[in-house]
Protein backbone atom coordinates (compact mmCIF):
# COMPACT_ATOMS: atom_id res chain seq x y z
CA UNK A 1 0.00 0.00 0.00
CA UNK A 2 1.60 3.33 -0.80
CA UNK A 3 0.47 7.23 0.43
CA UNK A 4 0.03 9.62 -2.36
CA UNK A 5 1.64 12.66 -2.83
CA UNK A 6 -1.66 14.40 -1.14
CA UNK A 7 -1.62 12.11 1.50
CA UNK A 8 2.18 12.81 1.96
CA UNK A 9 0.71 16.63 1.74
CA UNK A 10 -1.49 16.18 4.58
CA UNK A 11 0.83 14.34 6.75
CA UNK A 12 3.17 17.54 6.50
CA UNK A 13 0.26 19.53 7.12
CA UNK A 14 -1.08 17.87 10.08
CA UNK A 15 2.67 18.20 11.53
CA UNK A 16 3.20 21.69 10.70
CA UNK A 17 -0.23 22.98 12.48
CA UNK A 18 0.97 20.37 15.65
CA UNK A 19 3.84 22.17 15.60
CA UNK A 20 3.78 25.90 14.33
CA UNK A 21 0.02 26.52 15.35
CA UNK A 22 -3.42 26.39 13.40
CA UNK A 23 -2.70 29.78 11.95
CA UNK A 24 -0.31 30.04 8.91
CA UNK A 25 0.63 33.31 6.83
CA UNK A 26 0.68 31.58 3.56
CA UNK A 27 3.71 29.06 4.15
CA UNK A 28 1.61 26.03 4.01
CA UNK A 29 0.07 27.08 0.17
CA UNK A 30 2.47 24.70 -1.46
CA UNK A 31 1.41 21.68 0.74
CA UNK A 32 -2.21 23.05 0.82
CA UNK A 33 -2.67 22.93 -3.35
CA UNK A 34 -1.51 19.49 -2.96
CA UNK A 35 -3.39 18.10 -0.78
CA UNK A 36 -6.65 19.77 -1.77
CA UNK A 37 -9.07 21.60 0.68
CA UNK A 38 -10.74 18.63 1.97
CA UNK A 39 -7.41 17.21 3.48
CA UNK A 40 -5.63 20.30 4.79
CA UNK A 41 -9.15 21.11 6.79
CA UNK A 42 -8.46 17.43 8.06
CA UNK A 43 -4.96 18.22 8.40
CA UNK A 44 -5.18 21.21 10.19
CA UNK A 45 -8.00 19.56 12.65
CA UNK A 46 -5.61 16.66 13.37
CA UNK A 47 -2.86 19.76 14.24
CA UNK A 48 -4.94 20.87 16.61
CA UNK A 49 -6.07 17.91 18.41
CA UNK A 50 -2.55 16.74 18.56
CA UNK A 51 -1.92 20.78 20.16
CA UNK A 52 -4.38 20.05 22.74
CA UNK A 53 -3.30 16.10 24.00
CA UNK A 54 0.36 16.48 23.69
CA UNK A 55 -0.30 19.15 26.42
CA UNK A 56 -1.49 15.91 28.14
CA UNK A 57 0.87 13.54 27.85
CA UNK A 58 4.11 15.45 27.00
CA UNK A 59 5.31 12.13 24.69
CA UNK A 60 4.62 9.56 27.55
CA UNK A 61 2.71 6.49 26.44
CA UNK A 62 -0.21 5.58 27.14
CA UNK A 63 -1.78 8.74 28.37
CA UNK A 64 -4.07 9.77 25.29
CA UNK A 65 -6.12 6.74 25.51
CA UNK A 66 -7.76 8.07 28.47
CA UNK A 67 -8.62 11.46 26.94
CA UNK A 68 -11.90 11.50 25.08
CA UNK A 69 -14.74 13.30 23.93
CA UNK A 70 -18.40 13.24 24.45
CA UNK A 71 -21.24 15.21 23.62
CA UNK A 72 -22.08 17.71 26.75
CA UNK A 73 -25.42 17.28 28.54
CA UNK A 74 -24.87 21.45 29.32
CA UNK A 75 -26.76 23.49 26.68
CA UNK A 76 -24.21 25.99 26.51
CA UNK A 77 -21.49 23.01 25.04
CA UNK A 78 -21.45 21.11 22.04
CA UNK A 79 -18.49 18.77 23.35
CA UNK A 80 -16.74 18.15 26.49
CA UNK A 81 -13.22 16.85 26.31
CA UNK A 82 -12.98 14.92 29.26
CA UNK A 83 -10.03 14.05 31.17
CA UNK A 84 -9.75 11.59 33.88
CA UNK A 85 -8.59 13.77 37.39
CA UNK A 86 -5.17 12.48 37.69
CA UNK A 87 -4.44 14.98 35.03
CA UNK A 88 -6.09 17.90 36.74
CA UNK A 89 -3.11 19.74 37.60
CA UNK A 90 -2.28 20.29 33.45
CA UNK A 91 -5.43 22.63 33.38
CA UNK A 92 -4.63 26.71 32.85
CA UNK A 93 -4.35 29.01 30.50
CA UNK A 94 -2.26 27.64 27.94
CA UNK A 95 -4.20 24.58 27.90
CA UNK A 96 -7.70 26.47 27.53
CA UNK A 97 -6.62 28.35 25.07
CA UNK A 98 -5.15 25.45 22.66
CA UNK A 99 -8.65 24.15 23.04
CA UNK A 100 -10.42 27.21 21.87
CA UNK A 101 -8.52 27.64 18.95
CA UNK A 102 -9.52 24.24 18.19
CA UNK A 103 -13.07 25.07 19.11
CA UNK A 104 -12.85 27.93 16.29
CA UNK A 105 -11.76 26.51 14.02
CA UNK A 106 -14.52 23.37 14.02
CA UNK A 107 -16.64 25.93 15.10
CA UNK A 108 -18.08 23.78 18.38
CA UNK A 109 -18.66 24.96 21.82
CA UNK A 110 -15.81 22.74 24.24
CA UNK A 111 -14.69 22.28 27.37
CA UNK A 112 -12.70 20.47 29.62
CA UNK A 113 -14.48 18.03 32.06
CA UNK A 114 -12.02 16.72 34.68
CA UNK A 115 -13.64 13.38 36.11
Amino acid sequence: MAITHPGRAYIALANYYRFEGLNDNGTTEPLAAMAGDRLQELGKLLGGLLRVVYLFSASMPGVVDHLKFRKSDNPDLDLEFVVPHDYCDFAGERLDGRLQQLAKLTGKRLAFVFE
